[in-house]
């Protein structure tokens, strides 16, 4: 299966090991490495000020998100399916 780099909005997803946390209107920057698999870049959001940050890996809650979707079979088959060719 063939994917290609991509944008992929999360209108709203509560982390499923920190329940607690709800993230609303966040973006996903989906790349693809050599091998055909597609990652997550970059993560994007609005702050409190309305200002958009970034989170990169290395970043506590990249790391924490990523680990989440990635561990979500719904979520991953979800992107994969935006993100084919």
């Amino acid at each position: 299966m063939a994917y290609q780099p991509n944008y992929y909005f999360i209108d709203e997803y509560q982390i499923p090991s920190m329940p607690s946390i709800l993230i609303y209107d966040t973006h996903l920057d989906i790349e693809v490495d050599y091998d055909g698999d597609w990652y997550i870049n970059t993560i994007s959001m609005r702050d409190s000020d309305e200002k958009i940050v970034q989170f990169k890996k290395g970043d506590w809650l990249f790391d924490l998100l990523t680990r989440n979707i990635y561990d979500d079979h719904r979520m991953m088959d979800i992107i994969s399916e935006e993100c084919k060719v």
